[in-house]
């Protein structure tokens, strides 16, 4: 048996461990405290999927998106690389699914159908559509590599509504920066994308019908950062919500929930009366002090579920968790 074989062998036992028992980080447990600018909030832990087994998967080169949602809510991808040989692959997840599968060696998955998925395929590198019934996949966008910018590119979402590509040039960092450069799925460039953070703002997630954005307030350097609801250009006008060590914020695709991340804890927030339920702490063999916190939050379509990206830093590199939050049945 060849190295190449034995590796694959090591990493699939690692994926029947990581996923070989459902995990529930917590049941349903209440307590009550009183929020000094917002209404009651309380503490409702979810049941809950733990995707990745601990320490197994780095997090020193993923690039976004690091999951993707198929369009119908029933499977999950994402990317993970794997901390012992240190190979980038895209794994799937059916929900409910007791372990996960690995599919190929590659980044930045985008579910385009139920059945089909685009990413940045790594070698040769370039961008692919895999089908995963078929389990062939083509290339597209072959116009890309002629781009002079094509070699610092880290990775791409796929706008399904515009049917188009939204590059970024930019490393993964705590906060999700969106794509600055739109082209087409031959790789012709369309012009750039107009920025949706900065000055100030650290993350922002829109209501499904535009009129309201959920935004995160600080900078890189501070601990303390603010989370706001307002219309489209009143962020800075807008009332604080929540001030504390906040790292993601996504509004739902029903537009009723506002998820957002305080360090290793999931929360969601009403709205339209403020209240707050914390529904997912990660805590894990060491104290909740250890520094880990939530950098990604991604709801699936049809709201029911919401998939979490967690950095737990440890003496030599930093780790990567995916857990996956029941938010209904």
């Amino acid at each position: 048996m060849g190295y190449e074989q034995i590796q694959e062998r090591i990493e699939s036992m690692k994926i029947r461990i990581g996923i070989a028992v459902v995990v529930v980080i917590a049941l349903a447990g209440v307590a009550w405290v009183v929020l000094g600018r917002g209404g009651a909030e309380t503490t409702r832990l979810v049941p809950a999927w733990q995707l990745t087994s601990d320490g197994s998967y780095d997090s020193s080169a993923l690039v976004d998106p690091v999951v993707s949602w198929s369009p119908d809510s029933k499977a999950l991808l994402f990317a993970g690389i794997g901390a012992k040989f240190y190979q980038n692959y895209l794994y799937y997840w059916k929900v409910g699914d007791t372990r996960i599968t690995r599919l190929v060696a590659g980044s930045c998955p985008n579910y385009t159908s139920n059945s089909k998925f685009l990413y940045l395929k790594s070698n040769p590198r370039s961008v692919a559509e895999y089908d995963l019934v078929t389990k062939r996949e083509r290339l597209v966008a072959p116009q890309l590599p002629k781009w002079d910018l094509w070699r610092e590119l880290t990775g791409f979402s796929y706008d399904p509504a515009r049917k188009t590509l939204a590059l970024r040039f930019a490393k993964f960092s705590r906060y999700y920066e969106s794509g600055v450069e739109e082209a087409d799925l031959t790789g012709k460039c369309l012009g750039r994308l107009p920025r949706t953070t900065g000055g100030g703002v650290l993350d922002r997630s829109s209501d499904p019908k535009g009129n309201r954005v959920a935004v995160i307030l600080g900078d890189l350097t501070g601990d303390v950062r603010q989370l706001r609801i307002a219309r489209p250009g009143d962020e800075f006008k807008a009332e604080t919500i929540v001030e504390n060590d906040l790292g993601a914020v996504a509004w739902s695709p029903d537009g009723k929930t506002v998820a957002f991340a305080e360090a290793d804890e999931v929360k969601l927030l009403n709205p339209d009366d403020r209240s707050i339920v914390t529904v997912a702490r990660f805590v894990g063999r060491k104290a909740a002090s250890d520094g880990r916190y939530v950098c990604r939050l991604v709801w699936s379509p049809n709201s029911k579920y919401l998939a979490a990206v967690e950095l737990v830093p440890a003496e030599e590199n930093t780790f990567m968790m995916i857990y996956v939050l029941r938010m209904g049945r």
